[in-house]
């Protein structure tokens, strides 16, 4: 299958999958196109709600210049989560459902996600955490840990529904299955807008299947490169120039963060000159500042931020 052209799937459980309606089809759009009816104005709407569709379509197109394709419009976007959200309403409709969404790429899809699921469950809940298994690489050792803000015992005895971004490796997301069952979920389904199959290295299946991609570099709604293009109303591949010069600008960023925590470091230890807060020593103190904690690739990023140039392919989740 030609890359950017994997059919969309319909979002639905593994034990029932059905072919893809001819609709959910990707079909050729430009980047302008993608957005065009999410900014659609008429007479009747707002003076506010123009002023701001105003902004979001200046910053779009300042974006759509490192846009090289669109592989998933605006409006395929909500075509694909009113699938799914008819097809989560109808399993869950008679129970009580807790859905988590992992931070940070999953937080636009989640929010869309909960208000499509029709019929709404008995009742639902919504919570997030950020999953780490990363240390210091770009490859997931498999070893996930949730940040602590998340108590695990809130899912006790519930019936959990995991919203995921983006699954490929299938390490993280399996990690995460397993996790959340010993902690006494009653159930664990996962719900992933994008899933990149061809690079799996356990067998892993989620239940709700947005769309399945080639081994492809995406952008856009809720997915950041550097941490950024999240807020993008659709997805897309960026050019390849524009990843070499964000590779470039964040090498850069992490050397400059290097020997500004080197600097920092050597004046601490006693080895600066007298500082502004005049005490004299020749000690470096400044009020309410601590020195950087780096990692050995430089400065700390978010889990999306390093990918390689020349591959142009996101980190594996």
């Amino acid at each position: 299958m030609l890359r950017g052209q994997a059919a969309v799937t319909q979002a639905t459980s593994t034990s029932a999958r059905q072919p893809a309606p001819a609709h959910l089809h990707p079909r050729p759009f430009s980047a302008p196109q993608a957005h065009r009816h999410f900014l659609r104005t008429n007479a009747s709407t707002p003076r506010s709600l123009v002023a701001a569709r105003v902004i979001i379509k200046q910053r779009v197109e300042r974006s759509d210049e490192d846009i090289d394709k669109v592989v998933l419009s605006t409006e395929q976007l909500n075509e694909i989560l009113a699938d799914m959200g008819q097809r989560i309403g109808e399993d869950y409709k008679d129970k009580h459902l807790l859905v988590i969404g992992v931070l940070k790429g999953g937080a636009v899809f989640t929010a869309d996600l909960i208000r499509h699921v029709s019929p709404v469950p008995l009742t639902m809940e919504v919570d997030f955490f950020k999953a780490a298994s990363y240390g210091l690489g770009t490859s997931s050792s498999g070893t996930v840990k949730l940040d602590d803000a998340f108590n695990l015992a809130t899912v006790k005895d519930k019936h959990v529904l995991v919203a995921e971004d983006i699954i490929d490796t299938g390490l993280t997301i399996s990690s995460i299955v397993t996790l959340l069952r010993g902690a006494g979920a009653m159930s664990v389904r996962v719900a992933v807008l994008l899933d990149k199959r061809s690079r799996r290295r356990v067998t892993y299946e989620p239940d709700y299947i947005g769309m399945h991609i080639g081994d492809e570099f995406v952008v856009g709604y809720g997915i950041d490169f550097a941490e950024r293009y999240r807020w993008l109303p659709y997805i897309g591949t960026p050019k390849p120039e524009v990843v070499k010069r964000i590779m470039a600008e964040r090498k850069q960023q992490q050397a400059e963060a290097a020997a500004l925590n080197h600097r920092m470091i050597e004046q601490v230890n006693g080895n600066g000159t007298s500082n502004e807060n005049g005490n004299g020593n020749g000690q470096y103190a400044p009020i309410g500042h601590v020195p950087l904690e780096l990692g050995t690739s430089g400065i700390v990023s978010s889990k999306n931020a390093l990918r390689s140039p020349s591959s142009s392919k996101p980190v594996p989740k």
